[in-house]
């Protein structure tokens, strides 16, 4: 019985004590909540709203080696606030915004309490896209989509769960501007803070 304890040990400390490594084929997807700001300029010169919304990034790469690994990021947000007001009249304003671009996620640090700690950056196209209900009868519903760039910031830590799979959680942030696709010198900006579950495959 002894014998078979101490086996049942040694097998447990070599789980624990096995080399984990970035290489090869990466993927990550990360989702939570954000806290959200959409401005805009020459369209309403008053919209400045705020509020809770989803988020959803998706990163697909290879690793160049341990430390760095380079991907295609995929961000999606989104955003509902029922009791905006938009030139002074009631609204309901959503926001969906895409982010599409290249990104590079470091791994500073290897073994010890900070091993797999990260931190990313994506930046790129980004559209976003807006639509408004009025509660009046004055303005009819309408929506506008704001082309231009977008970034994504972040850092966090994952623990390693199985030989190439990881979970954790991350902090980010994501910065939007684009002009807007039917008036022009009309411009749309957001930023927002979300935080995320993160869990990867490499």
């Amino acid at each position: 019985m002894k014998k078979i304890f101490a086996i049942l040990l040694a097998v447990t400390a070599l789980a624990f004590a096995e080399n984990h490594s970035h290489d090869g084929f990466f993927i990550n997807a990360q989702a939570g909540l954000g806290y959200y700001g959409i401005s805009s300029d020459g369209f309403y010169d008053d919209i400045s709203e705020n509020g809770f919304g989803e988020s959803f990034n998706l990163k697909v790469g290879a690793a160049l080696n341990e430390n760095v690994v380079l991907h295609l990021g995929l961000g999606l947000l989104s955003y509902s606030n029922t009791d905006a007001e938009l030139n002074h009249l009631d609204a309901e304003v959503s926001t969906l915004g895409l982010l599409i671009g290249p990104g590079v996620t470091l791994f500073p640090v290897k073994g010890g309490a900070l091993d797999n700690i990260f931190v990313t950056a994506t930046v790129g196209f980004n559209l976003d896209y807006f639509s408004y209900d009025f509660d009046s009868s004055l303005l009819d519903d309408d929506a506008n989509t704001a082309l231009g760039f977008g970034a994504l910031v972040g850092f966090g830590k994952e623990w390693w769960i199985a030989n190439t799979w990881s979970l954790g959680v991350g902090l980010n942030y994501k910065f939007s501007y684009g002009g807007d696709s039917d008036i022009d010198d009309a411009s749309w900006s957001t930023n927002s803070v979300q935080l995320v579950v993160t869990i990867s495959h490499n």
